[in-house]
């Protein structure tokens, strides 16, 4: 909900104040407001302190899509796609935000290990990285869907992207990271991590996930242009 919010409110300077009562509140986690509770966050917006967001920005055959969080090609997106497109039923008898997001990292390790790789052909910054990969994840923030911490150095500020990297190679770092995520712990993965300002993808496309549940597969190759809009929404906090 926060970042549908956010994208109709790019470059308009209104402030967004958020209360983390979500499943994941990934956002809320980033301006670090999930240690508060509720009265302190509410209280807290008279100092009207301002934090200011990126938004990233990818441009494709469905025309320009911001987004606030990530966006992704692979595991994750097909996993959370396939989902929502069963209208989470898989996580419909879980009533606890935590078992809903411990249960979508187990649904991901499963069917990471039989996941087959994607061939992209990847621009970063005109740095050629392409390869085969399980996961592409374009992050604007460090969490990701269920709290999976990807990119732990990302800011939401700097002008910059963090674009993490699993090749088909790297499958176990992954499964690794997933697990510590199940068990509670604080993981860092080790997993490759690049900043920068413009990537652009180029894949055959089959069945992946296209934006919109009714948008027709267009013809492939299918090339995405990703930037980012340097402070494009400000967010009130509290100290």
């Amino acid at each position: 909900m926060v970042g549908q919010v956010g994208k109709h409110l790019i470059d308009r300077h209104i402030p967004i104040a958020v209360i983390p009562m979500g499943t994941a509140n990934n956002v809320a986690r980033t301006l670090g407001l999930t240690n508060k509770t509720i009265p302190q966050i509410i209280a807290g917006w008279k100092e009207r302190l301002l934090v200011n967001f990126d938004a990233g920005l990818a441009s494709g055959p469905w025309d320009s899509k911001y987004f606030i969080e990530g966006l992704g090609i692979g595991l994750f997106t097909e996993t959370m796609y396939r989902l929502d497109a069963r209208g989470n039923v898989d996580l419909a008898h879980l009533n606890d935000s935590e078992e809903k997001v411990a249960s979508v990292l187990q649904i991901l390790q499963e069917r990471l290990r039989t996941f087959t790789a994607n061939k992209l052909k990847i621009t970063l910054d005109g740095q050629d990285l392409s390869g085969q990969y399980i996961l592409l994840e374009v992050m604007n923030i460090s969490y990701v869907g269920p709290n999976l911490c990807l990119a732990p150095h990302a800011h939401p500020g700097d002008g910059l992207l963090d674009i993490v990297f699993v090749s088909a190679d790297e499958q176990d770092k992954l499964s690794m990271c997933l697990s510590d995520c199940i068990d509670g712990k604080l993981a860092r993965p080790a997993l490759t991590v690049r900043k920068g300002q413009r990537l652009q993808v180029e894949w055959d496309i089959d069945d992946e996930v296209w934006p919109d549940k009714g948008s027709a597969f267009p013809l492939s190759p299918n090339l995405i242009d990703i930037t980012v809009k340097h402070h494009a929404l400000e967010f009130l906090v509290s100290s």
